[in-house]
């Protein structure tokens, strides 16, 4: 049964759009876009047993598809790939454009208009015929799939050095080349978000180069790894690659193109093991390297035969100043030390990782901060001085305990690296601060005897921080007692005095301030 078609007439049929007439007319061959999906016109006409115009599309992903052109039996057309195929309304779909309609539309560029601007150009102003001078050309978004023929964009705007084509229709690395190249100071290019078709070895081979490219961007073209490698036979002297968002999770070290990034975006990909990311390396010249969203568990650098276990330093990435690590998987603190071992690490990001979840946002900066020692900056935030003495101080107090009874074991020194030369620094922590301050902060603690007046909640004892606010003191009963309904009367009754009897109306005072102690009786009322 071909549901899908039903389903849609019948939805169109309950809004009261009618096709039985329309505008637009399209032809068998014509690149077309449908919400974010680019295919070509394959049929144009009716399906038998429903009723109006139909467009039969060959989707250029073929998982928009439903079949291969045939319905109830019946063939309209015969697509090049399985289940590549469907139909859609002639109203649902926008036709591609050529870039000098796209031009038209972003610039109001026109031939006549600007050739007869031309010779007038002695009394109008030089920004109606800018054209020639423009360096940053924006056609995102255009519906673009034909370029014309090679150097007739070129011959309109000669000095683009900045061309954004993301978001277009653009599907032959041919088109792109044979384009881009005729334009002499092109530095940067975003292409993405195009249904750009995987270029293959012998193909890459035969096109033009662009050799003065140095920015690149292939963001969500569905690209592996070696996609990459493949189509950067093109533009090989590029430095800084943007390709997040594509389907990259293997590494094969490039061997001649790729090797002068200094600048490499790899967000959003399917990265699990830092060992991929080590074979990066070969970019010697790498200093911003961008690995937020993948699926890193952990990060582990290799020793070299003649390197300590315990060693500090990696002669990996020696130039990598920059580091995005967010939103991964990484799940323990080895991996934060690790990267201590970065001689150049300047800047890191690394926030969101299971890691982090136990822990305040602070104290998760401090201990990060600590075990990092040339950090400036971390989640865009700098590190100045003060902060970086107050963290080492509160790491070697944090990790003192376990200092005095495991630091001469291994495993101490490879998760805690850098504690013994904090401790030179800073002194060591005295193996009872700790433990003073924990029991002072346990005997600090008092119990309260939380009394509901309410019949179907029985009573129960807390214990409590005496600088704890009676703002919060009231949103901890209210998740104790699962109420919704605010409370309306909070009162104490001494446990030392049953006659002394107060309530506690001032939401800002901590409960020290009304002198409560141990064992004191709180009495809740809701409406």
């Amino acid at each position: 049964m071909f549901q899908f078609l039903i389903d849609e007439d019948q939805v169109e049929k309950n809004s009261g759009i009618s096709h039985s007439e329309t505008n637009e007319i399209f032809s068998v061959g014509e690149k077309i876009k449908c919400d974010k999906h680019s295919g070509v016109v394959k049929y144009v006409g009716n399906v038998n047993p429903h009723s109006g115009i139909w467009l039969g599309v060959e989707w250029d992903d073929p998982v928009r598809g439903k079949h291969n052109g045939s319905v109830d039996g019946v063939e309209y057309f015969q697509s090049t790939q399985n289940n590549a195929a469907s139909f859609v309304r002639p109203h649902k779909v926008k036709r591609a454009k050529d870039v000098f309609t796209a031009l038209r539309e972003r610039y109001g560029y026109d031939p006549e208009v600007m050739s007869r601007l031309k010779l007038m150009s002695e009394t109008i102003t030089p920004r109606q015929v800018c054209f020639e001078d423009l360096s940053i050309l924006d056609l995102n978004g255009k519906e673009i799939s034909e370029f014309g023929e090679p150097g007739e964009l070129v011959k309109i705007c000669p000095n683009v050095e900045f061309l954004n084509l993301s978001d277009n229709l653009i599907t032959s690395w041919k088109a792109v080349t044979e384009t881009c190249a005729m334009f002499k100071m092109l530095k940067s290019l975003d292409l993405s978000r195009n249904p750009l078709l995987p270029p293959d070895y012998e193909t890459v081979k035969s096109l033009p180069t662009l050799n003065k490219l140095e920015h690149i961007v292939l963001g969500n073209v569905k690209y592996g790894w070696s996609n990459v490698l493949t189509a950067s036979i093109l533009w090989h002297h590029v430095t800084n690659l943007q390709i997040p968002f594509n389907l990259v999770d293997r590494i094969f070290p490039p061997t001649k193109s790729l090797l002068n990034l200094n600048k490499l975006d790899l967000e959003g990909n399917r990265i699990s093991v830092w060992d991929e990311v080590i074979k990066l390396n070969v970019c010697q010249g790498l200093e911003y390297l961008n690995l937020c969203g993948n699926k890193l568990n952990n990060v582990r650098f290799p020793l070299n035969p003649n390197e300590e276990k315990n060693c500090q330093s990696t002669q990996l990435f020696t130039n990598l100043k920059q580091l995005n690590i967010s939103q991964n998987l990484i799940d323990d603190w080895i991996s934060i030390t690790e990267l201590n071992k970065l001689q150049s690490l300047d800047s890191l990001r690394i926030e969101l990782n299971p890691v982090f979840e136990n822990d305040t946002r602070e104290t998760n900066r401090q201990m990060i901060i600590a075990r990092i020692g040339k950090l400036n900056k971390l989640e865009g935030v700098d590190v100045n001085r003060q902060e970086r003495r107050d963290a080492e101080i509160d790491y070697l107090k944090k990790f003192s305990a376990k200092w005095h009874t495991e630091g001469t074991e291994l495993r101490f020194a490879i998760e805690n690296p850098r504690y013994a030369e904090l401790a030179i620094k800073h002194g060591a922590s005295e193996k009872d601060e700790m433990t003073q301050k924990i029991n002072t902060l346990q005997s600090s603690i008092i119990t309260l005897q939380l009394i509901p007046e309410s019949p179907d909640l029985k009573p129960c004892s807390r214990k409590v921080m005496p600088n704890m606010t009676v703002q919060k003191l009231k949103m901890l009963l209210q998740k104790i007692f699962k109420k919704s309904t605010p409370i309306t009367y909070l009162g104490i009754i001494s446990s030392q005095n049953s006659s002394i009897a107060f309530s506690l109306e001032n939401e800002l005072f901590d409960l020290s301030q009304y002198s409560i102690e141990d064992g004191d009786k709180v009495i809740i009322k809701w409406t």
